[in-house]
């Protein structure tokens, strides 16, 4: 028997060195700090073969025992506690996890944020530190694509959405488009699913009369959740974890906005652990946890949403195309 890992909140990383830009500066500021959690004290059983070849993996490589620390978007934490949890008891490398915006955990690592992996919920951020040199060369990838949709928590005024919630049949594009409230997102600025949301409205000719931006997807959840806000824009992630029935939320085609291609890159000087982790992810297991919370992995072809059934596992869309440019 093994005793789980403990999760415990640890300080978050601090902006200290070099000058700052002026726009980074006033991130920082205004911005919520970044929670922190660290996964500490896996004991597992003695002599387990699990423990076994990690302990004998570990002696061929320096350093392959040593903590990763991951900075990971806000809205992949959820899924990350699990992998991280699943990657320690087979191998016995603790794990930290820092999560917060993208475009704050970016901003972070240009400062000199003392990360070793970052998974950032888009492609650009990646790209940017590899551009920068930040990055090992060749390390950049795709570990998982987002999913959008509409959360709407219990019943509306309207006629149709009521109906629907008492058949617990899903939520249909009607009953969005009747929403005529404030809704939550993420920052469109910093988090790619709040860029999406961004982009969908825009597709779909909706205009909710105000948003209430949340610094990132988890805020923005945390807006509905605790009824400040009706409903908003959320990771389909949130709704697969929570349990959420489908009456309450609808899925947003893919189609209305650009891929959120949620990629990795590892940074200097990260430890040698750093290729038992990318290892891990390729794991059935891994892929596995990745997909039951709602995530579409890389290799995933293309689906047809108009027959997407909510609780199967959501693939790949076809490629968005900007209003004006072909999409109806």
């Amino acid at each position: 028997m093994h005793s789980p890992p403990t999760i415990t909140q640890a300080a978050p990383f601090t902006l200290l060195h070099g000058k700052m830009a002026r726009g980074q500066l006033l991130l920082a500021r205004t911005l919520a700090l970044v929670t922190t959690y660290t996964l500490l004290h896996c004991n597992l059983a003695s002599g387990s073969p699990a423990q076994v070849n990690a302990g004998n993996q570990a002696g061929a490589i320096p350093g392959a025992r040593q903590p990763l620390r991951i900075a990971v978007a806000a809205s992949f934490k959820p899924t990350l506690v699990q992998l991280a949890e699943s990657f320690t008891l087979n191998t016995g490398v603790q794990v930290s996890i820092s999560a917060g915006s993208t475009g704050l955990l970016y901003a972070q690592i240009i400062q000199g944020a003392p990360f070793d992996i970052f998974m950032a919920a888009d492609a650009a951020r990646p790209s940017m530190l590899e551009e920068a040199g930040l990055t090992k060369p060749g390390s950049r990838s795709s570990y998982a694509y987002g999913r959008l949709v509409v959360w709407v928590p219990g019943k509306l005024a309207g006629p149709s959405t009521t109906a629907q919630a008492s058949r617990q049949q899903p939520l249909t594009l009607m009953d969005v488009k009747a929403l005529n409230f404030p809704l939550a997102i993420a920052n469109p600025k910093l988090a790619p699913f709040g860029q999406a949301a961004e982009q969908a409205m825009e597709q779909l000719g909706f205009n909710p009369p105000k948003l209430i931006r949340g610094a990132n997807a988890a805020q923005a959840v945390s807006f509905i959740a605790t009824g400040n806000v009706r409903a908003g824009f959320v990771p389909l992630s949130h709704v697969r974890q929570a349990k959420i029935p489908a009456s309450q939320w609808w899925l947003v085609p893919a189609t209305l906005h650009q891929p959120i291609d949620q990629q990795l890159v590892i940074l200097n000087n990260a430890p040698a652990s750093q290729a038992a982790w990318l290892d891990f992810l390729k794991s059935d297991d891994a892929r596995n946890i990745i997909k039951s919370a709602g995530y579409a992995l890389p290799s995933e072809t293309s689906t047809d949403e108009q027959g997407l059934d909510p609780a199967k596992s959501v693939g790949r869309a076809p490629e968005y195309q900007a209003r004006g440019t072909g999409h109806d």
